[in-house]
């Protein structure tokens, strides 16, 4: 259990805090060190992370339940990431080359592009870049773009991206935006993903759907071979029967 109270600390100080105890590793990108201030008693550590984090995280686990990694990331403002000197074309030229972190900002500054010609970039940045940063970040920009070349990249990571955290990025960005495409990539991330990280994720999102497809993958989750998983599973049904719904 977590107790907080501090005032003017940055987020990286207070997240290393509270997750050295359990060796927890902690991952942060595009954040600049402002202070923040926070106060709050005897909370679990995974509770703690989301009343601190004002932005996208992921919590990654391990093969036995345990909370082993914390990524946190905030994509910067327009003008922070492009500046005046960016134009598309410019940007689009980044991806091609540069280090993963230049790559990244470029991602992020597509993000503040809402015409359609940065949406074919950005599925090639998903599909193809080397590094998982890089389509992390792609995956983070995707999430808030119209039409369905966006989900269909999103479902596509969900089911074939090698790396666990583009993985469980997708699945959270897929169950943000919803609709039956979703559902059909996050009951197969349930059923059929070999990291439990990503399959808890899936579960989690799952939650709230009400169809016979969904209640079907719930059902199934309760012979995961993971016993956190199991039991989550089992909560969610019957928190389903005790709403009315069926379990």
């Amino acid at each position: 259990m977590v107790t907080i109270n501090v005032a003017g600390a940055s987020l990286e100080e207070v997240l290393q805090e509270i997750s050295a105890p359990s060796r927890i590793r902690v991952v942060l990108y595009d954040f600049r060190p402002e202070p923040i201030s926070a106060a709050f008693q005897a909370v679990p550590l995974e509770e703690a992370v989301r009343r601190l984090v004002q932005g996208n995280f992921l919590l990654l686990y391990g093969p036995h339940g345990d909370l082993e990694e914390v990524w946190v990331w905030r994509a910067p403002d327009a003008r922070s990431v492009a500046g005046e000197r960016e134009s598309l074309e410019s940007l689009i030229e980044e991806l091609a080359g540069g280090e993963p972190a230049q790559r990244r900002q470029a991602v992020l500054a597509l993000g503040e592009s809402t015409g359609a010609q940065s949406v074919e970039p950005l599925v090639k940045v998903l599909e193809e870049d080397a590094a998982p940063e890089v389509r992390q970040a792609a995956v983070s920009v995707l999430e808030k773009v119209e039409g369905p070349e966006a989900v269909a990249a999103l479902a596509d990571a969900v089911s074939n991206d090698s790396d666990r955290v583009v993985r469980q990025s997708a699945v959270k960005a897929l169950a943000k935006r919803g609709g039956s495409e979703a559902v059909d990539a996050l009951t197969q991330a349930l059923q059929a993903d070999a990291e439990p990280s990503v399959r808890h994720e899936a579960l989690a999102s799952l939650a709230e759907w009400g169809d016979d497809q969904v209640r079907d993958a719930l059902l199934q989750a309760r012979e995961d071979p993971e016993d956190f998983i199991r039991q989550k599973a089992e909560e969610i049904l019957q928190h389903r029967s005790a709403a009315g719904r069926k379990p």
